[in-house]
């Protein structure tokens, strides 16, 4: 799967982990919230004053103006918005120093149709709002023609963490200046600000030195659940750069071919210890020359960043194809790192550094045409820590749990014979078109990567993934969304995979998980009942039923489940029975779940009078006796179940009658 498929994949739909979906931050609020203020650009009728959809502002300059005196919540209909209009200029000022400045205490969120909507409808994938930098509205591909846009399109400098940016793309800001802080942080810069900002799309943006898409200086921000393509930086940090910003977390991210012509195509690090969890990395660079370059992530000057679940594919600079450092320790654990290339280090380059690495996959890194085990980790001076990985080429980190045993990806990582990404120099050709990222879980059950980890080794959920408010617990997920620590192999003992993704195991679900059948004589049955199959685990769960008796039976006997239940009737067959109870034991069986068997219990009672199958004799059965009296086989009100005396005469008489009597008020 390439680039474009991928990113179009996540954006629309990413299941547990969709860009715009399940994941969004949410409110309990429906409608018009008092309190709120409302921004429609199409609102050319009303008041104008924000104070509903009805009389919504059409700039949202002019709903910051207001919220600046008067915190509070602001909500934004799709559309384009640029900083330098509000309604005193309507047309706009065309300065470049205009931005959308953040403000502690309100919540900015974008998504809703033009005209305004409920909170529930509120989509920003189908209804897109824009934050943008080109105040003149004649940007050309390959940011031509940006030299009159706005050096940053959302500034969060001095902010809290009560200052929420949710819901927008940002796009085009141009911070080209020759030095200084308009050359930082074209999308969003940020200067001891501690913002949100979730569920974005951070694109086409440009720093001429720092931070294409974001720049944090002495910043605590959380960044989660956002995507950053096409992010562009003249130096350090393509899609993000973080000086001095401990504390700064970025989780459930994509970062999608952002460049940089010197280090960090995805992300630079200095003198920082972020948190970067269940992120991805795909098709970024860094063409350093020579030095430190890092195509995903580059970490200089005693940082010590702590990588988990993350993935790196198709990532490629001179030093550290996904992950260069420099003077610093990063701690990189349960990510999967594959298909990279650099011509030192395809996967991870280290100089002076001493990095911790457990429950990783490095596979199918080249360095320099060449995959052995130093193409996947190539530490020039430190002492690195490697456990519980699986490297290719094993050689020098033989032992603690460290294995070179093929991973079995569902699907390998390949750039088609001509390298990642499009190549500037041929532009009639696009290169990228060939690439395929791959599927890098693990395929089956059987690979060596499955229950090979160290659940000691799984760090805390600093990035709070599950929203739960628990920091201190291992983390809960892997980068699917899916349980972090499983039994994936069987074996009764849940133990962490190697590498981002754990095997996806299905879990049988059946219910109820007994059943009990009346009749009242052999051969004359009382109906199907339904058991019901599903699958609350991941992947899709094949499942087939066997019958442990030869009187009953399941339609259908085996199915596919994802999520929606399956229905089976059961069927009894008692014609070669006689009076009296029986059981049955149904099995379950899946070679895809981790619970795989599972039973259900059939109970059949056979007995003499229970003409309405509930179980009893009483005068319900004796209202159906009563009305098959004195009849025969092939007259009217004849009923045969009621012919219970032996040997049967197709007749209803004395004989069922004294049956019936001896029965009565009896059951189970």
């Amino acid at each position: 799967m390439g680039l474009k498929a991928l990113l179009e994949e996540w954006i629309v739909d990413k299941s547990s982990n969709s860009l715009w979906g399940g994941l969004i931050l949410t409110l309990t609020i429906a409608g018009t919230s008092a309190g709120a203020i409302y921004v429609d650009e199409t609102a050319t009728t009303g008041a104008k004053n924000g104070t509903s959809w009805a009389d919504a502002y059409i700039y949202l300059q002019d709903a910051l103006a207001e919220a600046t005196t008067e915190p509070d919540e602001i909500r934004v209909a799709r559309g384009t918005y640029k900083p330098d209009q509000d309604s005193a200029n309507p047309t706009g000022s065309k300065q470049r120093t205009a931005t959308f400045q953040l403000i502690s205490g309100v919540e900015i969120y974008g998504g809703f149709p033009a005209g305004g909507g409920q909170w529930q409808g509120r989509d920003p994938n189908a209804y897109l709002t824009i934050l943008t930098g080109d105040l003149n509205g004649d940007d050309g591909p390959d940011f031509t023609n940006n030299q009159d846009n706005s050096y940053h399109v959302v500034t969060a400098t001095g902010t809290s963490a009560t200052a929420v940016l949710d819901g927008f793309m940002i796009t085009a800001g141009n911070a080209d200046a020759v030095s200084g802080t308009d050359s930082y942080g074209g999308g969003i810069y940020n200067d001891s600000g501690n913002a949100v900002i979730a569920n974005c799309k951070i694109a086409g943006n440009r720093a001429a030195l720092r931070g294409g898409g974001m720049y944090n200086d002495g910043s605590s921000a959380k960044v989660t659940i956002c995507t950053f393509s096409g992010n562009l930086s003249g130096s350090l940090g393509g899609a993000i750069y973080n000086l001095l910003s401990d504390g700064t977390v970025i989780s459930k991210c994509t970062f999608a071919a952002n460049s940089t012509c010197d280090g960090g195509g995805g992300i630079y690090n200095y003198w920082t210890n972020s948190t970067i969890t269940n992120c991805t990395f795909l098709g970024n660079t860094a063409q350093a020359g020579f030095g430190p370059s890092g195509g995903a992530v580059l970490n200089e000057a005693y940082s010590y960043p702590v990588l988990t679940n993350c993935r790196f594919t198709g990532n490629q600079a001179d030093f550290g194809g996904a992950i260069c450092s420099y003077d610093s320790d990063p701690c990189v654990l349960s990510c999967t790192l594959a298909g990279n290339s650099a011509d030192n280090g395809g996967g991870m380059y280290g100089y002076e550094s001493s990095p911790t690495i457990t429950n990783c996959i490095f596979w199918a890194n080249i360095d320099g045409g060449i995959n052995d085990e130093e193409a996947q980790i190539y530490v020039y001076t430190g002492t690195p820590v490697v456990a519980y990985s699986c490297i290719q080429g094993l050689d020098a980190f033989a032992g603690s749990g460290n294995i070179d045993d093929n991973p079995l990806f569902v699907c390998d990582p390949n750039n088609g014979g001509d390298g990642w990404g499009d190549d500037p120099c041929t532009p009639g050709v696009d290169e990228a078109d060939n690439d395929d990222y791959g599927d890098l879980r693990l395929s089956i059950p059987g690979s060596p990567c499955v229950d090979s980890g160290s659940n000691a080794a799984v760090p805390a959920d600093t990035a709070d993934l599950d929203d739960d408010g628990n920091t201190a617990e291992q983390i809960p997920w892997d980068l699917d969304g899916n349980e972090r620590i499983i039994d994936g192999n069987g074996n009764t003992t849940a133990t962490v995979d190697m590498g981002a993704f754990e095997f996806a195991r299905a879990n049988i679900v059946r219910w109820p998980a007994q059943f009990t059948f009346f009749v009242s004589r052999g051969g004359f049955e009382s109906g199907p009942q339904s058991l019901y199959i599903s699958n609350s685990g991941a992947g899709q769960l094949n499942w087939e039923i066997t019958c442990g008796c030869n009187w009953m039976s399941a339609d259908p006997n085996s199915g596919s489940s994802t999520a929606d239940p399956d229905e089976v009737f059961l069927n009894t067959n008692t014609s070669n029975l006689t009076w009296g109870s029986y059981s049955c034991q149904l099995t379950i069986s899946s070679s895809d779940a981790v619970n795989s068997p599972q039973t259900v219990r059939v109970d059949l009672h056979i007995i003499k009078g229970d003409f309405d199958a509930d179980g009893d004799v009483d005068l319900g059965d004796f209202g159906v006796f009563a009305l098959a009296w004195l009849t025969a086989q092939g007259e009217g009100g004849y009923n045969p179940v009621c012919d219970i005396a032996e040997p049967s005469n197709d007749f209803i008489d004395e004989a069922d009658l004294a049956e019936f009597a001896e029965n009565w008020l009896g059951g189970t």
